[in-house]
């Protein structure tokens, strides 16, 4: 409730920083409460509202956060394609922290298909990019996504490897 009522005096301001920033968090609790569809619908507002603004970065981090919401719903290919915008967006606008997100969020829906192979080669993308970035939780989760891609191959010594890099 008290979101809603920020949004609307937000809109009634006219804050358009303010709007996405209160629509942002509706979405994600929305989300984080299972009403999914409703999240879907407040993201597709924020992102007509970034590419509105020419806001290219932000409107694939909201691409990303749509791709998540189909992918845990199970609609993996509606997640991928999704995710492939964000990607595109995010390596455009240079932003390397969002891309290795994407890039892991990618290999979680292609360890989901058991497409280990293609998982394998975006966590190897994914991985160089984290440890440049330096964030602990992204190089935890490039590596056990790559760990649990190299095991889904059979190539075990690899991916114990990979997991003890990860612990």
């Amino acid at each position: 409730a008290h979101l809603e009522r920020a949004l609307s005096l937000a809109q009634e301001l006219g804050d358009t920083v303010m709007i996405g920033m209160v629509r942002h968090d509706l979405a994600l609790q929305s989300e984080r409460s299972g009403n999914h569809q409703r999240a879907l619908e407040i993201y597709q507002q924020l992102l007509k509202q970034t590419q509105t603004f020419g806001d290219k970065g932000g409107a694939a981090m909201v691409r990303d956060q749509i791709g998540q919401i189909f992918a845990e719903q199970g609609r993996y290919e509606e997640a991928l394609a999704y995710h492939r915008e964000a990607l595109a967006g995010l390596e455009a606008a240079n932003k390397k922290r969002a891309t290795v997100i994407t890039l892991n969020n990618m290999s979680a829906v292609y360890l989901l298909q058991k497409n280990f192979a293609e998982a394998l080669s975006i966590s190897q993308r994914s991985l160089p990019l984290a440890r440049e970035t330096g964030r602990t939780i992204d190089i935890f989760i490039a590596l056990t996504n790559l760990g649990y891609s190299q095991f889904g191959l059979n190539r075990l010594s690899e991916a114990q490897q990979s997991f003890s890099e990860a612990v």
